[in-house]
């Protein structure tokens, strides 16, 4: 075998082309895909001072809002916005993705390019799981949460770090993560690894799962039994009825 039919089997592309006004850059498809099967692609270009810059164009959010997202509200970027940095990105106001650097560091920063991508992947894929494109799910436990508890400050798309990487939620209310969700297996499973690897650190946080059991009672039921043996767990009618207890009479 050939090292050329290798990287051609592996889904790498490189393609000199010219960009907006007729900028000369490469055109690079990455060996990854989201989960719908949409090509992941960067565009690379070369900056005065020896530098490069790498930049996906806005294709990656152009995706999310093609399949469903709702992300016309910038607030809801924070996650997003989180991801890029983690990995030496900037998620600018335009919506690209971007990063400037020493051309002798191109490497690493090609590592850190597709471990971004995998993040973006994992991220795309547990909001499609969850069906909640629109995050209406979240803002509504969001919601409730201010309800409940009006002093303590509510935080989209918080993060710790573990040895193991970095670990996200949906929210943090005051110093409990809380994360939303629907009542199936993927759902389920994703959040029993995240509590685990959690748990072995020294100082376990305060976590919250709140899941949805406006289609199905009894399964949500059953599934918060699941993650209740291990943490806090409640359904969102439950959360619903606990936050219109504090709500004023009229």
């Amino acid at each position: 075998m050939e090292c050329t039919e290798f990287f051609k089997a592996s889904g790498w592309r490189c393609t000199p082309i010219k960009a907006s006004k007729g900028t000369p850059c490469l055109y690079v498809s990455l060996p990854v895909t989201f989960a719908t099967g949409h090509p992941c692609d960067i565009y690379v270009f070369e900056e005065p001072g020896g530098r490069l810059r790498l930049s996906d164009d806005g294709d990656t959010l152009s995706h999310f809002h093609r399949i469903g997202y709702a992300l016309e509200d910038k607030r809801r970027w924070k996650g997003l916005i989180s991801l890029a940095n983690e990995y030496g990105f900037e998620l600018t106001e335009h919506g690209e993705l971007t990063a400037v650097f020493p051309r002798e560091r191109l490497g690493s920063h090609v590592d850190r390019l597709l471990q971004l991508y995998s993040a973006l992947i994992a991220w795309e894929r547990e909001h499609y799981t969850e069906g909640d494109q629109d995050f209406s799910l979240t803002e509504e436990v969001e919601r409730l949460l201010h309800f409940l508890e009006p002093s303590r400050e509510v935080i989209r798309s918080p993060t710790l770090s573990t040895p193991s990487g970095e670990v996200r939620f949906d929210l943090r209310w005051g110093s409990t993560y809380v994360d939303a969700l629907r009542p199936n297996a993927q759902s389920i499973n994703s959040r029993l690894r995240k509590v685990l690897m959690l748990q072995s650190d020294e100082d376990t946080p305060d976590m919250l799962f709140v899941i949805d059991d406006r289609s199905s009672r009894l399964k949500a039921e059953a599934e918060r039994d699941v993650l209740g043996r291990m943490t806090h767990a409640t359904l969102l009618s439950d959360l619903q009825h606990r936050a219109a207890g504090t709500l004023p009479l009229h």
